[in-house]
C-alpha cells in the first residue's frame, strides 16, 4: 500500500520531493525485509526516474550477501542503462553484495577491459576483488587495468589481483 504511491512520486519535478522519495525508498530497503523484493523490481521499471531512484536506494544499502536476491536487475540495469551514473550506482549496488555478486562473474568480468567508463572499470575491478576465487578467471583483465594510466584503476585492480591470489593460493604476478 506505501510502495505504489511512492513510486507515483518518484518522477516528481521538485527535486526536493524526489530526494525525499529516494531517503523513503532507503528507509524501506533497510527496515521493512518483505518490501525489498518489490524494489527489486523497480530497477527495471519503464520509467527512467523510478529506475534511478530505486538504484540510489540500493547503492545506499549494505545488505551484503542479503541483497543478492537483487543481483539479476542490478546486473540488467549496469548492462542495459544508457545513463552512466545509473551505471556506476548499479555497480555501487552490487560492489555491496561482497562474495554475494558471483553469479555475476560471467557478465562483469567480460566488460572489465571493454567498460569506457573510467570509473565504471574500477567498480568491476572492485567487484571482482570482492567476489574473490571464482573471479580467478577474470585475471587477464585485471592485469591489464592495473597497467592504466589511471592511478585508482590501477590500484584497485592491483588489490583485487592480491585478494584473488592470496585466496586461490597461486604466487603473484610479475610485471603488475
Amino acid at each position: 500500500p506505501v510502495l505504489c504511491p511512492l513510486i507515483g512520486a518518484v518522477p516528481d519535478p521538485n527535486p526536493g520531493i524526489r530526494e525525499r522519495v529516494r531517503k523513503l525508498l532507503f528507509g524501506f530497503l533497510r527496515d521493512m525485509e518483505a518490501g525489498v523484493p518489490a524494489l527489486a523490481r523497480l530497477l527495471v521499471h519503464d520509467d527512467a526516474a523510478v529506475r534511478r531512484a530505486a538504484v540510489e536506494a540500493f547503492a545506499e544499502l549494505n545488505a551484503g550477501e542479503r541483497g543478492a536476491f537483487a543481483l539479476p536487475e542490478l546486473v540488467h540495469l549496469y548492462l542495459s542503462e544508457p545513463t552512466v551514473v545509473v551505471r556506476r550506482l548499479a555497480l555501487q549496488a552490487i560492489a555491496r553484495l561482497g562474495a554475494g555478486a558471483g553469479p555475476a562473474l560471467p557478465d562483469l568480468s567480460l566488460r572489465l577491459v571493454g567498460e569506457p567508463d573510467p570509473e565504471s572499470r574500477r567498480l568491476l575491478a572492485e567487484i571482482l576483488g570482492n567476489i574473490g576465487a571464482p573471479a580467478v578467471c577474470a585475471r587477464e583483465g585485471l592485469v591489464l587495468l592495473v597497467r592504466e594510466d589511471e592511478p585508482a584503476i590501477s590500484h584497485e585492480a592491483a588489490g583485487a589481483l592480491g585478494r584473488i591470489d592470496a585466496l586461490v593460493g597461486a604466487p603473484p604476478a610479475k610485471n603488475q
